[in-house]
Parts: C-alpha cells; structure tokens; sequence
C-alpha cells in the first residue's frame, strides 16, 4: 500500500512534465522518465487521450489469429481471479500489440469498463504511459502507479504488467492486472509474473508435446491421457495411431482408424501435403470431418514431426473452443428478467411471455419501438434458458452492408472473395452454436439474402460462401423489429414463410407512451444508476420538471428517458433538476407543449396541497400512491393479484398500504379470496 504523500509528489513531477518536458529524476523512476518522454514524442496528448479501436473485421481477424493463446491463458486467468475476486480488479490479456483480446473481473466492474473492451489498443504510441504498452517496449515487467500513467483518465490506478514470450522468446502477449491506486499490494507485481510464467510454460509444453508423443507412439497410454482427440499419420499421410477421444470424434470403432487415409476423414479445410512440405505448426483450424452420419466442424492442430516426415494432429470439438472464444470476445448475454424495470401489466404480460419463451428452444419474434427494451428481452430470454451456458450473439440486419450480410451470418470459405481470410472464416450462426442468435431489425434484412436465412432457420445447418459442404449447427433464433412485417409481406419486401418461422411465439413490448405508471419508476431508476455511476448525491426534480417528465409522449421511450436523465444530473445545479435541465423538447406531448405553470401534481386524498415547488421526492411519492390504487381497483383489493402485478411481496404491499393508510373496504366487492 503507499500514501497519498507519494501521490502528491509524482502527481506534482507529472504536471511539471506536462507543462515544460521536465522532470526530477530522484523523485521519477528512470524507466518512467523515459517512457513520458517517449508519449511526448508520440504526441499522446495527456488530456485527451482517446484508446484506438480496431475495426471489428480486423478484431476478429486478431482473436483467431491468437486463439492459441488465449486457450492455453484462460485457466490461469481464471485461477488469477479468483485471487483478486471482489477487489475491483480487471485482468487483461492483449497481443504482442498492445490490443485487447480479453478481459476478467466483477461483473459490475466490467459493465463500467467500456475503454477495456475487447479490440482497444494499448500500446504508448496511442495511451502513453500504461502497464500493457510500457511493458511490451521495454520487453520487461512493470508496475505503473497512479500519476506515473500519462494520460490523467488513468491516474486512478496501479497497474502491474509482464509480458508473455512463445518457445522462442517472440513476445506474443502481455498480462496486466489493474486496480485502484490505492488498492496495489506488494505482491501484486509478482502475481502477474508468475501468471505469466505459467502460460509461458503452458506454451512450452504444448511445443514439445507433438514431438514426446512421436517418441513414444508405441505407449498408447499417453494418447488417452489426451483430452482433445489426437493422431498421427506418416508421411504419406496414412493414420498410425490414434487415440479413444478421436476415434469417438470421428466415429469408427476401435478396430478401425489406423492405416486409412487422413483424407478419408478430414472432408475440408486443409492441404494436408502442403503442410508436411511446409514442416510449420498449425493451431485451431477450422475443418469439416467427414462420418457415416454426415459431417461435424471441428479445430485442428498439427506439428510436423522430423522423425519420421509425418504429422502429430490434434481434434477439438468447434463447439467448445468457439464457446471460449465468445467469452472473451464479449458474446454473451449480461442482462436477466430481474434487470427489466416495470410493474404496469403491459409489461409485466411482456415479461410473462418471454419467461415462457426462455422454458422452451423455439423460435421468437420480439415487436416494438426503437428504444423499447427488445436486446434486453432477448438477452434475459436467453439467460432464462438452458442455454445460458452458451454464446449470446447479436447481430444488427440493418446495420450491415448489403455485400457482407451473407458472409456475416453464415461465413465464408478459402477463396471465397478478393481478401478472405485464409482457410475462411465462421459466421454469426456457427459462432452461436450451442446458444443464442439475436437477429435484430429483421424487417431491414433484403429480400434476396432471406432465402438462406429461411434454409438455416429450417434446416439448422449453414453453409459458408464459396462453399459446398453444409455444417449443422445448433442454434436458437430470436428475431426482432420495429417494422410492420405483415405490411412489409404485402408489400413483397420480407418472405412471408421466414416471418411464420420466427414468428412462433410473439412477445409485443409496449412504448413507454403506453406505461404511464412505469415512467416515474424508471425516472427512479436512471437517476439512482447516473448518480452511482458519478459518485454524486442524488438531485431533487421541481415541480415543471415532474411533470415535462411524467406528460411527455416519449417517441425514443427508454432510451431516451435514460439520455434526458443522464444529461439533467450532469448540468444540474444546486442539487435541484429543473425543466430547462431536460432539453427543448421536453414538455411537448402530442405536438402542444404542456402548461406546467399552471399544472399541479396529483395529492393524497384528503390532504393539503403543497406548493407547485413540490420536490420530486414527494411527486414519486403521490405517483407511486396513484400507481397501487390503480392495481387494487383493478383487482378489487385481492392483496395476492395486486401483489403480482406490482412484482412486489405482499409483506412489502401491507406496509405500503399503511403507509399510505389505504382501506380495503371501500375496494373489495365481495371477492372472500382477497389474500
């Protein structure tokens, strides 16, 4: 730990740099020195230093090409965090480039952590001063504390670096580890080091691996010791061993495998000569397999074998390393039917639905406005599923250029077109095998690349551009819109038997025009979220604001509510979020502006008015009163219906009535189930 003494004095040399390039060399480490200089002349601007993201094309492109790595990190990053778990902390792992291939920590940490997404880059020439890119120059580990970064968003935190080497001694990767300035420990450092010594030496073993089991092919036991499949073929490519796991992988029985052609087995994906004239490694490949039953995807590794001309090939359900993959890429589903605000039975029918939608795998069609919720829905109805445990992927129809659609749902083959990757490149629906696909704007999906949406939706199988061999797949499809597809049929623009194949189930999410009682719990919940986020005590709303709030017809619904109150709390002033706060159009309902001078907000019955500078504390007050009268009306007093309407516990209901001192006589019209 270290005081804030220290802070002073670094935070001090920092902002002498900043201003004339210089520095006291007794009170800035050497390497740190050097390092500020060097983000001087890349000319990172402290002040404004903004992380490059990679396109996402050219970030798929990064994480396949370090697959390895990240299989052979992911169970030391995940012992890593266990260490760490609940300190808010985030590990990173990026290339040999200081991009990010991925990230660990708390779940409300990373929710807030958009600058350590996946494909940011970090190296100095773009951030300056930080644990990745200072690390990966110097080719050492370092340990960067508060103003020691140069960019002043960083100055809050202490992070600690090491590089990752292959056999060789290439640097591939780099490991960091960042906290709070005040939350690094002395051996902070030295778990890093250790964590990457330990995929250093991960790395080493799987290098020698393919060459101890040549040597010892005559002991079949290690072969089984293998989890992945695992064979081998002479140099005329020819099985000579191989192990249980493949023999299962490929179908044959025990008798059988040894002496056949590799080519009898492995239908697509790779040049199996080319590879033993090369004598080069090959990791994660994407293959079809060929079996009695059809064919199976899978990633293939190979390592030459000098002794012999021949090949050590190892088997990987595609499945599984994809799963991996999309964790650290982010393909996954963060948001559950908890996390979905409202208790108005329009949305509360929307959320019956969907959990009925999440109890089964078939096809589901979400309608609504923009703004409404529609990911959320798909995400909860995923995570309310029993593929939670698999990909979430999301794709935007109308998002994508007409040239790409097909190669992004389905992908593509080697040689499919100028500049496809080689050996090709899975789509959307393989990388959603074993999960979710969320198909979102549907309606802007053209009408010539709906056929192969139609075959895959039908058929679960996918076939990549360019090629011949289809791969069955797995995959639950939810669709959504806020188009009007039955207009869109009539008018021949979407396929009318791709909208009966996703339209199984319909779950309809009302605008929040429709959820009057729900705008004053949301308003709640947006202001609670934006003042934890900023670390700021919550503001008051006056009284016009209330009610601009409350009347406003809200055409971009609950996304732009959350905008409007994220923008109010942040110009604010005095503790006090006043009409003018809200922007120019807010206020204006059904294109009339609302005469809040003269308007007041609804009391208790029986009581006094106040005045119209009513706080908004007491406004959300009479809204909620106005709210549980509505559902107990609504329900004659049953206190059991009522209480699942507002999605509360009846305890939570009773204590709410006498807070409000509610009597149930006048409500109950001779229903004796009111419990």
């Amino acid at each position: 730990m270290v005081d804030n003494t220290a802070k002073r004095k670094i935070a001090e040399q920092w902002s002498r740099f900043c201003t004339d390039g210089s520095a006291d060399p007794a009170l800035v480490r050497d390497f740190i020195l050097a390092s500020w200089r060097r983000s001087r002349n890349f000319r990172v601007d402290p002040e404004k230093v903004q992380p490059h993201r990679v396109e996402a094309q050219q970030l798929e492109t990064i994480l396949a090409d370090h697959s390895h790595l990240v299989r052979i990190s992911f169970p030391v990053i995940e012992n890593l965090y266990g260490l760490i778990k609940g300190s808010r902390s985030i590990i990173i792992l990026s290339d040999e480039n200081g991009i990010i291939l991925s990230r660990t920590g708390d779940p409300d940490y990373l929710s807030n952590s958009k600058a350590y997404e996946p494909g940011i880059e970090y190296s100095e020439r773009t951030v300056g001063t930080n644990g990745i890119g200072t690390s990966l120059y110097l080719d050492s580990p370092v340990q960067i504390w508060a103003e020691e970064h140069f960019a002043r968003r960083n100055h809050e935190l202490s992070c600690s670096a090491a590089p990752i080497h292959d056999p060789g001694g290439k640097v591939i990767g780099c490991l960091n580890l960042s906290c709070l300035w005040n939350s690094v420990h002395t051996h902070t450092l030295g778990m890093v080091m250790a964590a990457a010594a330990s995929i250093e030496q991960q790395l080493r073993i799987e290098a020698e691996l393919a060459n101890k089991v040549a040597l010892l092919q005559e002991k079949q036991v290690i072969f089984e010791l293998i989890q992945d499949g695992l064979l081998t073929v002479d140099r005329r490519l020819l099985i000579t061993d191989i192990n249980d796991k493949a023999r299962r992988m490929l179908g044959i029985g025990a008798e059988l495998g040894c002496g056949r052609p590799v080519y009898d087995f492995v239908l697509a994906g790779l040049d199996f000569e080319a590879l033993v004239a090369s004598a080069k490694s090959i990791h994660d490949q994407d293959v079809t397999l060929r079996l009695e039953g059809g064919v199976v995807n899978c990633t293939l590794s190979a390592t030459p074998v000098s002794t012999s001309g021949g090949l050590v090939i190892t088997l990987r359900e595609a499945k599984s390393v994809r799963r991996m993959v999309n964790r650290y890429a982010g393909a996954k589903a963060v948001f559950t039917f908890d996390d979905i605000i409202g208790a108005s039975p329009q949305i509360r029918e929307a959320i019956r639905l969907a959990k009925i939608a999440g109890q089964s795998n078939t096809n589901t069609l979400i309608l609504g406005e923009s703004g409404t919720g529609k990911e959320m829905f798909a995400q909860a109805i995923h995570n309310g599923s029993d593929r939670r445990k698999g990909p979430f992927v999301a794709i935007n129809c109308g998002a994508l250029p007409r040239e790409l659609i097909q190669s992004e749902l389905f992908g593509y083959a080697e040689g499919a077109f100028t500049g496809a990757r080689r050996q090709g490149n899975p789509g959307k629906f393989e990388l959603a095998d074993g999960g979710t696909i969320f198909l979102d704007e549907i309606g802007e999906m053209p009408l010539a690349d709906q056929v192969n949406l139609l075959r895959v939706v039908e058929n679960k199988e996918v076939v990549r551009v360019g090629d011949s061999y289809s791969r069955p797949v797995d995959v639950r499809v939810i669709a959504a819109t806020n188009s009007r597809l039955t207009q869109a049929i009539a008018e021949k623009t979407f396929r009318e038997d791709l909208y009966y194949r996703l339209n199984v189930m319909t779950i309809n999410l009302p605008p929040l025009r429709l959820r009057a009682g729900d705008i004053e719990v949301l308003l709640n919940y947006f202001l609670d979220k934006v003042c934890h986020a900023i670390g700021s005590k919550r503001p008051q709303l006056d009284n016009e604001a209330y009610l601009a709030i409350t009347r406003y017809s809200w055409p971009g619904n609950i996304r732009e509510l959350e905008n409007v109150i994220e923008r109010a709390v942040h110009i604010q002033q005095g503790g006090i979020v006043r009409r003018a706060d809200l922007g120019r159009d807010i206020g204006v309902a059904g294109g009339r502006e609302e005469s809040l001078a003269t308007s007041q907000v609804p009391q208790y019955p029986d009581r006094p008015r106040t005045s119209a500078a009513v706080t908004a504390s007491r406004s959300l007050r009479d809204s909620e009163y106005s709210m549980i009268m509505d559902v107990l009306r609504t329900t004659d007093g049953n206190i059991r219906r009522s209480a699942e309407l507002l999605g509360v516990a009846r305890s939570t209901l009773y204590e709410k009535l006498r807070k409000f001192e509610i009597e149930l006589t006048d409500l109950r019209r001779g229903d004796r189930n009111w419990r």
